[in-house]
This record gives C-alpha cells, sequence and structure tokens, in this order.
C-alpha cells in the first residue's frame, strides 16, 4: 500500500514579478523530492519590510491547511517582531513551515 502524500501549500513573497517562476520551480521540485502534494500557489508581491499580511494571516488561520512550504524564513518577513509574531500564530495554529532551504529548522511541527 503506498503512502499518503502530505498535502502542502505554497507561500511566496516576491519584491518582483521576475522572482515568481525561479521559486515555483524550486518549490514544485522540493514537493516531488520529499513527496509532498501541492493544492495550491498564495503569492503575494509585496516588500519582506511591509508589515504583518493579511493573506498569510488568512493561510494560517484556515483550518483546512496544515502544511505550508516556501522557499526561507525571510519570505515571512525580514521584520523580526513581525517574524516571531508569524511563527508564534503558526504554532498557535498547528501549521508546519517547511522551507526549501532549511532556514525554518524548528519546523515542521509533528
Amino acid at each position: 500500500m503506498s503512502k499518503k502524500k502530505q498535502k502542502v501549500v505554497c507561500y511566496m513573497r516576491v519584491a518582483t514579478r521576475e522572482q515568481l517562476n525561479d521559486r515555483e520551480q524550486e518549490l514544485r521540485q522540493f514537493a516531488k523530492k520529499h513527496d509532498y502534494e501541492i493544492t495550491d500557489f498564495v503569492i503575494e508581491q509585496r516588500s519582506g519590510l511591509a508589515a504583518y499580511s493579511e493573506t498569510l494571516n488568512g493561510l494560517l488561520q484556515n483550518q483546512s491547511v496544515r502544511n505550508i512550504l516556501m522557499p526561507n524564513i525571510s519570505g515571512l518577513s525580514r521584520n523580526i517582531s513581525v517574524l516571531q509574531g508569524i511563527l508564534r500564530t503558526a504554532e498557535k495554529n498547528n501549521k508546519n513551515i517547511i522551507s526549501t532551504d532549511g532556514s525554518c529548522e524548528s519546523y515542521p511541527i509533528y
């Protein structure tokens, strides 16, 4: 019997649209290598220094999402206070944050 793939939603924050294709390919390759099933892509075009994202917050609150795959932790925020709040929200809502570069070492939470 085959093992059921874990489902992931890919989250990308990009400052420019040029970054989009490379990051999408990186996420697809990582998901394939680690046997994840991508169910959706959530893409935001905004600065990493911007305040907390309503789109990301919605993803963290979404009961049907368990795993969030992203290229790196700086995709969440480059502001350390905002980043800490995001990670606390993820933990409180039992979300696994998985980064392709390993920068989210304390996650995933299984």
